[in-house]
Formats: structure tokens, C-alpha cells, sequence
């Protein structure tokens, strides 16, 4: 029991804190671009301190990219986007706010802090250690410039501080304690019992008028999702690498330059070649990796209605796909998330543009276009006929149900017994003298049995949906409550730690409301 109240403690207020630091990652990772003609007018105003509306044209976009990398599916009309827009700059003008209240209580993240926090990062290391590679390819997939994260970074630090303050602060008494385990713990006696589908009436034939309306009103439950042949380049720096053959020149250079390393481990030059224009080749492949990769980008823009002129420029194939869709599953490179998602958002699937310069988790650079489409559809009524009838069967054979289940509880609660109702509707009660919340029974069922609570000699009833149709009529005759001396004086330290933890998160979250709400904001927002 004590496990799972600190299981559920603790998955709570971490869900709290992660939800904050990555709502924080996702809206302050901005560059500050302007667009270019336009002027940059604030979009509101924090203490007089301006949150610029390209700080929110680029924390919206950010957003949208880190809904797409965990799965989300948007809905991109202009009305979506405008409360997507104003819940973002809602979010920043929250975190200014925390961020002055830091800074108005002094304190304060040192550089060593943030490169620490940097090089302990899992996210950017490879072998237990810190990648410059792959920082690099994170941050470029979550459309971070490394200034803008490091900024980013740093006030994350700066608000963890201001959070901690009050977490390592809260306090919980002893009763707290007590009153968790004699909720969490308690125990209900119950009688119960499950109405199910084989009770009910055969249902009438169903005219073609109501299969007809079925099918109008779930098109979203019969639609063909839509299918994409994707035609793509690859700019990779270990093909680039494959081709570079360094110089006997060069390699003596590196050679003489380096002797007292290769002296070490006594090798000669003829030894060392190999591993050394293995190295030379390699490097060379970087600089020319990144003037190819931005002259991918620029190529695959300037021509965005086709892939020839940027496979003919940089010398690379135009592979293609077979047919897929957003939602399956996908083998090779198209098992990198990010690039189906770029296949189907509006500019490459609506438009026929290409994408943009995709970074896959191996370094490689990928752009795409849709090379053919199938779009979605809808099943013909004749197709899914057969799963109509059946949905309509059980869905009016589970009114009967519930309208049976009312009637039992009515009949309780004016008096009648169990044994009665049960001799009337030939039903057989279950019981289950001590129903904990982690009872091996339906949850619907443990869900409604503690959401009524028995009076003394009154038992309460209510009944509980199933999810397969059915209905259960659950009667609480009296409850238990958990038993504190029970628990080890370990575990109830453990515990109260974990409501202390609690509690200091409410606190953290009731002071950054108050911030805000005595923060002298001027929100200038326009649709």
C-alpha cells in the first residue's frame, strides 16, 4: 500500500515538474529572428519588461515542433492556431514573471553551473560521455541555435533554484501522515453485481435509416488514412568520407607533426598510415560536410517544387519510398519519426514542397517531397455495414442495461432487499467484504464503490459502465479505514517526505500564480 501512495506522490509532482521544464524548453528556445521588412513590435509587456512578438512567432513554432517529435497530432486551422498562440504567450509571460521573482530574490546560476548541467546532460552523451556531435544534432532536430539553449539552460537553472526553495522547505505533520494511510488504505464492504448483455431483449431490427445516420456521424471512425511515395537525398558525412583520399603528402605531415604520440606506441609511418588517412579523410569530410549541408539547404528552398536541381548540384541519388502512411509502422530511414511527420505537414503534403533539411540521428541529412499521394477517404457504407449493425445491437442493448441498473438501485433505495431483487431479476450478488482501491475487480467498479460514501446503517448504492457494454449495481454497506500502526516508522518517514514534496510543489505553483497576477502585464496580442 505505502508503495503505491509513493509511487502516486511522487509520479504526481514529477509529472508537475517535468511538465514545467519541458513547457519552459519548449517555448524558450528562440533565436530572436525578425522577419525581414517587418517591424518587430512587442506582443506584451511583464513589469515593462517586452516579450517581442518574434520571440513568440518562433516560441509557437517551437512548440508545434516539440507536439510533433512526442506524437501529437495538431489541428492546423487558423482558429486552433490562435489559442495554440495566445496558451503560448500566456506560458511566456508566465516564466518572465518567475524569472524576475528569481532575480528579485537574488538568485543567481554561475557559468560552471550551466556547463555542468550541459555535460551531465544524457540527452548529449554517447558512452557515459558528452558528444559535441550529437548536441550538435539535438539541438539542430529541436530548432535550437546553442545559444538560444544555453540561455534557455540557464534560466531553467536559475527557476529549478526558485522551485527547490520551496520544495526542500515544505513541511508535513505527523496527522498528515496518518490521514494519507487511512484513506489510501481503506478498505469498503460490498455487494455487488454485473448486468450483462446476455439479460437484455433482442433488439428490433435496425431500419436503414439508423445505420445510414450511424455512418454519417462516425466518418472519422471509417476514414482510409492518407498514403504518401516519398522521394528523398541523403547528404551523409561518412559517404563524403568514403571518397577523400588523402595524399602520401599529407599523411607524412600528420606524421612528423604528431611523431611523439605515434613514437609512444612505437609506430612507424607505414603502420600508422591507415589509421591516419582514416583520420585526414574523416576531417576533410567534416568541412566539406558543412558547406554541403548548408548549400542543401539553400539549394532544396531556392527550388522548393522539385529535388533534381539539388541532386544535380551536390551529386547525390534521388531514392524514393513505397507508399506509407503517417500512422504505421515503418522500417529503415522512414522509422525516423520526425521525417514522416515532415512528410505529411502542410507545406510538403499540401503544398509539394520540399521539406525542410532533416537531421537524422546518425548525422545524416535527408530533404524530402511527396513524389505521389493517395489522400484520405472514407469506406463505402457497404464495407463497414456489418460493424455498424453490431455497434447500434450492443449500444441499445446497453440502454437496456442501464435503464435495468437504475431500476435495481431504485429498488434498493426504497427499501427492498437483495435477496428480493435478486429471487425478481434472477441476479446473484458477489461480495467483497474488504474492497481496497488495488483489488483485483473491473476498475469501474473500485472507481464508483469509493466515490460514495455510506452513512451509518444507510448503505450507499450506485452503479459503474463498463467498458465492454455492461453495467454493474455496486451497493457500500460500511468502509474500514487504513490502520497507521500497521506501517513501519520507515515507511511513514518515506511518506512524509513525499507529502512534504507535495505540499512544496502547491506552494511553488500558488506563488508563481500570485507573481503573475500581481505582475503589471499589457498583452497586445492581435488575432
Amino acid at each position: 500500500m505505502l508503495q503505491n501512495i509513493h509511487d502516486k506522490v511522487k509520479g504526481w509532482f514529477a509529472g508537475i515538474l517535468l511538465g514545467f521544464i519541458s513547457l519552459i524548453f519548449a517555448l524558450w528556445g528562440v533565436s530572436n529572428y525578425f522577419e525581414h521588412g517587418k517591424k518587430d513590435e512587442a506582443a506584451a509587456k511583464v513589469n515593462g519588461t517586452k516579450i517581442m512578438q518574434s520571440q513568440l512567432n518562433e516560441a509557437f513554432k517551437q512548440y508545434q515542433r516539440q507536439q510533433q517529435l512526442m506524437g501529437v497530432k495538431l489541428i492546423n486551422t487558423p482558429e486552433a492556431d490562435k489559442v495554440m498562440k495566445r496558451n503560448v504567450l500566456a506560458a511566456l509571460i508566465r516564466n518572465e514573471a518567475l524569472v524576475q521573482g528569481a532575480n528579485e530574490d537574488k538568485l543567481f546560476i554561475s557559468q560552471p553551473q550551466v556547463q555542468q548541467a550541459l555535460y551531465m546532460n544524457p540527452t548529449f552523451q554517447v558512452n557515459g560521455q558528452f558528444s559535441p556531435q550529437r548536441y550538435s544534432i539535438v539541438l539542430s532536430n529541436l530548432m535550437f541555435t546553442n545559444d538560444s539553449y544555453l540561455k534557455l539552460l540557464k534560466q531553467q537553472l536559475l527557476l529549478d533554484q526558485l522551485q527547490s526553495s520551496f520544495v526542500t522547505t515544505a513541511f508535513a505533520f505527523p496527522n498528515d501522515v496518518e490521514n494519507v494511510i487511512k484513506l489510501a488504505d481503506q478498505k469498503r464492504n460490498v455487494d455487488y453485481v454485473v448486468l450483462n448483455q446476455k439479460m437484455t431483449k433482442a433488439v428490433s431490427k435496425l431500419s436503414d435509416q439508423e445505420i445510414t445516420a450511424y455512418y454519417q456521424q462516425h466518418q472519422k471512425q471509417f476514414k482510409i488514412p492518407a498514403k504518401v511515395k516519398l522521394a528523398y537525398v541523403v547528404l551523409s558525412l561518412n559517404t563524403l568520407a568514403q571518397h577523400i583520399q588523402p595524399t602520401n603528402a599529407q599523411v607524412e605531415q600528420y606524421y612528423r607533426e604528431n611523431k611523439e604520440n605515434f613514437a609512444k606506441t612505437k609506430q612507424s609511418i607505414q603502420q600508422a598510415t591507415p589509421a591516419i588517412k582514416k583520420l585526414l579523410a574523416r576531417r576533410n569530410a567534416e568541412k566539406q560536410f558543412a558547406a554541403e549541408t548548408d548549400r542543401l539547404a539553400n539549394l532544396s528552398y531556392e527550388e522548393p517544387n522539385s529535388l533534381k536541381p539539388t541532386a544535380k548540384a551536390l551529386g547525390l541519388n534521388i531514392e524514393t519510398t513505397d507508399y506509407i502512411t503517417r500512422a504505421g509502422k515503418h522500417g529503415g530511414i522512414l522509422a525516423n519519426k520526425t521525417l514522416v511527420d515532415q512528410a505529411f505537414s502542410n507545406d510538403v503534403y499540401n503544398n509539394g514542397y520540399n521539406s525542410q533539411v532533416i537531421n537524422l540521428d546518425d548525422g545524416r541529412q535527408v530533404v524530402l517531397r511527396v513524389a505521389a499521394k493517395i489522400p484520405e477517404s472514407v469506406k463505402p457504407l457497404a464495407d463497414v455495414q456489418v460493424s455498424i449493425v453490431t455497434a447500434l445491437q450492443q449500444k441499445k442493448a446497453s440502454q437496456q442495461l442501464e435503464g435495468l441498473a437504475n431500476t435495481i438501485m431504485g429498488n434498493i433505495k426504497s427499501g427492498k432487499s437483495l435477496s428480493t431483487i435478486a429471487s425478481e431479476y434472477g441476479l446473484a450478488w458477489k461480495q467483497n467484504r474488504a474492497l481496497g482501491r488495488d483489488s483485483q475487480l473491473p476498475q469501474a467498479i473500485i472507481s464508483q464503490a469509493f466515490n460514495v460514501m455510506p452513512r451509518a446503517n444507510k448503505p450507499a448504492v450506485t452503479i459503474a459502465a463498463m467498458k465492454n457494454g455492461d453495467f454493474a449495481v455496486i451497493v457500500v454497506n460500511s468502509l474500514v479505514s487504513g490502520k497507521p500502526e500497521n506501517v513501519t516508522e520507515q515507511q511513514k518517514q518515506k511518506l512524509q517526505q513525499q507529502i512534504a514534496t507535495t505540499n512544496g510543489a502547491f506552494a511553488y505553483e500558488i506563488y508563481a500564480d500570485g507573481l503573475v497576477k500581481s505582475a503589471k502585464i499589457e498583452n497586445t496580442l492581435t488575432d
